[in-house]
């Protein structure tokens, strides 16, 4: 045959010429192509195969063997393919069909062969992404899971669990971590290292898990975890407190605290510090443990002997610098204190405190942590008006009134301690200046203190964290209560701001919060002046005006406020204008405890009940019987039915502990030991009924008495 010249060849036969087959795609030959993470191929993974064929069949088969990889890569749309015959793909594992040139192009007798054992048939898209998702998880953990493993060499588990805390930042890894119940087989690996980077490694992975509400019930469910953590605030020295020897050591330093800024555990600003990080997982352990009823969780840390004296000592270092309130003009409260330390620190205390008698135990002899929540209250009362940024004022604020009022429910030498630090004057400006807030709420000038931030808070705003930044939109877009009638007449609808190179701003209503701490304050009030009715002297010759804030001389002594008012007259005023609704909303509500503290302070007193009638309305205790009688009955019925809930509950429940040597009686919810004692079953409505039929009882006679002089001298 004459092919001719070599160019009329190449024109008619070259690879440009349509009827030139392609050339084969270059592949790896026999190796399989098997990668991690996110560029795993699902689609040629190494599995056994059955019929393994020998090297001259392979020769034999190469051209098969060609066109079968080729295809893997091709697209699955076929010519003349019918998509109803295509076989399945099992969820066992994609099987290989590389030397088989006939395996996607019809249903042969090999895919129904197999035994019926295995998985059921993935028929949909989301089914096969779900095992892909899965399969990459495991391929991602169990690599860093094999460094943190490695038992010879720390530094390649530090850089392992390192990396690890890393992986958890990411929202999708961490459901991967619950979904597959993770967490126990990284504390398994992990808990009996000794070295101090590790266990930081560890606690970190923990907090951040821990941010999740959903985790805390596997989490506390692990043997051993609690102690692990109550161990970790038993520490000399702070891991992250040393200075690191290397240049490699310094740069794992810096990226463990970078993790733990990123994470939201620890605030822009603030130290980096293993011990705080322990105290906020040990916070949101006990906080939904006291939710969700877990005694055994509880009696755990409670009847640990060194764990509460520690956090209190914690607490007390924090604190032990406040001497006065901070007027700073730029100075906001994260920056002058170490906020997440201390609210953790409350909020262990007040949760413990309110199923447990042991912290008011420790705390009655404890002379210098009073004072410092007195102060820390007038430092959180100063701030929490500076807006955007006074969410940390307010949160702190609220965690010391509820820790105060559960240590002085009851416990004369905690009352006795906090009177010693005048703190009767504090908490009647905490009302008054709250209730003040409340009343004299205006819109606008909360939208120029708002903007006139705002222009502080750009810069600041960029590089925050995500939990910072959702605690910022809460200050910018304030929540408008429509039930709460503790403010003047303004519109109901969310007044819509904007000023230029700024976002949209929101202006509602913000007295839910101060309305929260001046009830707080009420409450504190009233448990000091039930158990010891010597301490109403301090309330009868103080004065105080509507508008006082607490700073200058009205900090140190007695208010030197314009219209100032004394005690007394000051919160019969407060009455008469909040029980004038006839509802049963918070202004009765308010109504009622103020009845409620008026009684302590007149009864026994009567040169305070000649007071009382001159300044109540209509001169008559009537309507404040009435007041009070009705909410008693709403109160008790309310508490009839928690605890018919709570039985339910109850019911529900067992709990069996063979470790411990105490009695867990289930009527009761209570599990006492020799040291401690657990309850959920407190007598505190009983407490309340008796505080309320108790004044009762006074203002009754004290009307009975004016009734019959005011008939005697007619």
């Amino acid at each position: 045959m004459d092919l001719g010249n070599g160019e009329a060849f190449l024109n008619n036969f070259g690879s440009h010429n349509k009827y030139m087959p392609p050339r084969p795609r270059k592949t790896l030959g026999f190796m399989p192509r098997q990668t991690y993470g996110r560029q795993r191929s699902f689609l040629d993974q190494q599995e056994p195969i059955d019929n393994q064929l020998g090297d001259e069949e392979l020769c034999k088969n190469s051209d098969i063997q060609q066109s079968s990889l080729s295809s893997l890569t091709l697209p699955l749309k076929r010519i003349n393919s019918d998509i109803s015959i295509l076989p399945a793909i099992k969820r066992g594992g994609i099987q290989s069909n590389r030397f088989n040139p006939h395996a996607y192009s019809t249903v042969s007798n090999t895919c129904c062969q197999g035994s019926k054992e295995q998985s059921a048939t993935l028929k949909a898209s989301h089914e096969l992404r779900e095992v892909g998702q899965g399969h990459r998880f495991k391929d991602e953990i169990e690599y860093v899971m094999e460094g943190v493993r490695s038992k010879d060499k720390l530094k390649i588990r530090q850089s392992s669990c390192l990396e690890l805390a890393r992986l958890m930042l990411k929202k999708e890894f961490v459901e991967q971590v619950r979904t597959h119940q993770y967490m126990p087989i990284i504390f398994e690996a992990i808990h009996h290292d000794q070295d101090p980077f590790v266990f930081s490694c560890s606690i970190l992975m923990l907090g951040i898990v821990l941010q999740d509400i959903r985790a805390c019930n596997d989490i506390v469910a692990i043997d051993n975890l609690l102690k692990y953590l109550c161990s970790g605030l038993g520490m000399e020295m702070d891991p992250m407190a040393l200075m690191p020897s290397t240049r490699q050591e310094l740069t794992m330093y810096n990226d463990f605290k970078d993790i733990a800024r990123q994470s939201g555990i620890i605030q822009k600003g603030q130290k980096v510090l293993t011990k705080s990080i322990v105290l906020s997982a040990i916070a949101c352990l006990i906080t939904e443990s006291v939710s969700s009823g877990d005694i055994e969780a509880l009696t755990v840390i409670n009847q640990d002997p060194d764990f509460l004296h520690t956090v209190i000592e914690l607490l007390i270092d924090d604190l032990a610098w406040i001497k006065q309130p901070s007027l700073s003009s730029g100075a906001f409260l994260p920056d002058v204190l170490d906020i997440d330390r201390i609210e953790n620190c409350l909020r262990i205390i007040e949760r413990l405190a309110f199923v447990s008698e042991r912290p008011a135990a420790s705390l009655a002899e404890n002379t210098r942590l009073f004072p410092l929540l007195v102060q820390l209250i007038t430092l959180c009362r100063a701030h929490s008006f500076q807006y955007p940024r006074r969410t940390d004022s307010i949160n702190i604020m609220l965690h010391t009134l509820r820790l105060l009022v559960n240590l002085t429910n009851g416990n004369e030498p905690c009352c006795d301690k906090l009177a010693q630090s005048d703190s009767i004057h504090v908490f009647i400006q905490n009302f008054v200046q709250f209730y003040a807030r409340c009343r004299n709420y205006n819109p606008e000038d909360i939208q120029v203190g708002i903007e006139r931030a705002l222009r502080t808070e750009v810069e600041c705003r960029l590089d925050m964290r995500p939990s910072s930044r959702t605690f910022l939109l809460k200050d910018l877009a304030l929540a408008n209560v429509g039930a709460n009638n503790l403010r003047t007449e303004v519109n109901g609808q969310e007044e819509k701001e904007s000023c230029k190179n700024f976002p949209e701003i929101i202006v509602g209503d913000d007295a839910n919060e101060w309305y929260d701490i001046l009830l707080l304050s009420l409450a504190l009030l009233i448990n000091m002046l039930e158990l010891n009715p010597v301490r109403k002297e301090e309330l009868v010759g103080r004065a105080i005006g509507l508008d006082c804030k607490a700073i200058g001389d009205c900090f140190h002594g007695q208010c030197q406020c314009e219209k100032s008012t004394e005690v007394l007259e000051r919160l019969v005023d407060i009455y008469n204008t909040e029980a004038i609704i006839s509802e049963m909303t918070e202004n009765q509500v308010l109504a009622a405890y103020l009845a409620l503290l008026i009684g302590f302070i007149v009864a026994g007193h009567s040169e305070s009940e000649l007071r009382l009638y001159r300044a109540i309305a209509g001169q008559s205790l009537v309507p404040m019987l009435g007041l009070l009688n009705g909410y008693a009955a709403l109160q008790e019925s309310i508490e009839v039915e928690n605890a018919r809930r709570q039985d339910r509950i109850e019911l529900s429940q067992t709990f069996q502990d063979e470790s411990l040597n105490g009695s867990f009686t289930l009527a009761g919810n209570e599990y006492s030991s020799d040291s401690l004692k657990i309850s959920f079953g407190a007598p505190r409505s009983a407490e309340v009924q008796q505080s309320f039929s108790k004044i009762i009882q006074v203002l009754q006679d004290i009307e009975n008495r004016h009734a019959l002089h005011k008939v005697i001298s007619e």
